[in-house]
């Protein structure tokens, strides 16, 4: 998930501002990250782990259903056809496709 956070803020934004976005989206993600651990800590001290654990799930079914139209941005589908960059390999001679390191038959004869 949160590889898929970080390729979504990079691609969403421009060129020209990418490194100062990323800078802000990692300090704004390990500084939530950091308060939402006290606020979790501070639930659990003062109701006890299990309710805490309740609220946590309930946190997260709450949000799958509130964010569920905002989808992540992703780059671009790559054409993945083969270059075609280097000529079809020769052979010295004819390859049998059934011998090899693991066939029953033996290449030495």
């Amino acid at each position: 998930m949160l590889a898929s956070l970080n390729v979504s803020a990079q691609v969403a934004l421009p060129d020209w501002v990418r490194g100062l976005g990323l800078t802000a989206y990692v300090t704004v993600f390990f500084g939530t990250m950091t308060l939402g651990s006290a606020l979790w800590g501070f639930i659990a001290d003062r109701f006890g782990l299990p309710a805490a654990h309740y609220i946590a799930a309930a946190g997260a079914l709450l949000a799958l259903f509130l964010t569920r139209r905002f989808r992540l941005q992703s780059a671009p589908e790559g054409d993945l056809t083969p270059s075609m960059h280097w000529p079809e390999s020769a052979l010295a001679g004819a390859v049998d496709e059934d011998t090899g390191p693991c066939s029953s038959r033996s290449n030495t004869t």
